[in-house]
């Protein structure tokens, strides 16, 4: 009997030679064998599943099975000397379209945080979601709000001034207070975030009731010995200054065995009352705090870009 040969299989009418992604040994009546999912052949006419390679846009997972690229990543798949193939991340600011990118090519819209015709990092106070193709620049935040560089959503945007939220955030040193000629609240917080070094505003309202009063800013330290990360909603980020004392009044219970900043600010986060961090650069002390009822006096503390925690850890 005649067989076919090896690289060929029988089909309902005729041999054929076995195309991509098959493979007979040949010397037998069967049909081409298909390679398992996940893999191919770089060649028509293969023998064995031996020469069945990573198919492109794939790659060999961790556990041993292959997976498509996720969206962001490609791969040109296996070779016969180098079967299994990983997920290239594509350049820095660029992105695929879909999952299973084969190719650099396909790396042709912007990631996630980044936009322009050059697929640059989002500014301060912008945001991008990604997938945008051509000159597509990043969202502003809506006025009075700022983001972290590389924001990605609009939900990273937050207020440049946040309330506390009882009413001032006392200091260890009162006199660290400067005075400032704004006479109504809103003057004093634009006063507050029109400085590059301004931490928080207090703005103590007169007796006579017209919205008047006196304003006083808190500036940054130049010889830091606190590192103070003022909560931002409900821990969704923290707007981190350099003071050179304690802020706030001590919560009741204090954490105990933190070993970082980052540890710090998870334990701020997690305790519903705490307001702020106030991590001790001296000895790596970590101290939680709130504001207090004050009178007729409110407090807030400003929010900038590059004093987001997430901007200065990411």
């Amino acid at each position: 009997d005649c067989l076919v040969k090896p690289g060929w299989g029988v089909t309902s009418t005729s041999p054929q030679e076995c195309p991509l992604g098959t493979f007979n040994e040949g010397k037998n009546r069967l049909p081409c064998q298909q390679c398992q999912t996940g893999f191919t052949t770089v060649d028509v006419s293969r023998t064995s599943a031996a020469q069945c390679v990573i198919q492109p846009g794939w790659q060999m997972a961790a556990d041993g099975v292959p997976a498509p690229c996720d969206k962001g990543t490609y791969s040109t798949g296996g070779t016969e000397l180098a079967p299994n193939a990983t997920c290239i991340p594509c350049t820095q600011g660029w992105s695929s379209q879909l999952d299973g990118a084969s190719s650099a090519a396909e790396c042709n819209v912007c990631a996630a945080g980044y936009g322009g015709g050059n697929c640059s990092q989002c500014s301060f106070g912008t945001f991008a979601a990604g997938g945008s193709v051509g000159d597509v620049a990043c969202n502003a935040c809506a006025a009075g709000f700022t983001s972290k560089r590389g924001a990605t959503q609009s939900q990273q945007c937050y207020p440049t001034l946040v309330s506390a939220l009882n009413d001032v955030f006392s200091l260890a040193n009162e006199t660290a207070w400067t005075a400032d000629a704004a006479a109504t609240a809103a003057t004093c917080g634009a006063a507050c975030t029109a400085s590059a070094t301004c931490v928080m505003y207090r703005f103590v309202f007169s007796e006579g009731g017209n919205g008047n009063g006196t304003c006083t800013l808190l500036n940054e330290a130049t010889s830091p010995t606190h590192s103070v990360g003022f909560k931002i909603g409900s821990g969704e980020d923290f707007s981190v200054w350099p003071l050179g004392q304690p802020v706030g009044s001590l919560l009741p219970q204090q954490p105990s065995e933190i070993a970082s900043e980052a540890a710090c600010m998870a334990a701020c986060t997690a305790a519903y009352d705490c307001e702020l961090y106030d991590w001790r650069l001296t000895d790596g002390a970590c101290i939680l705090a709130i504001s207090e009822l004050g009178n007729a006096a409110t407090s807030m503390f400003q929010v900038r870009g590059d004093h987001l925690y997430s901007d200065l850890h990411p």
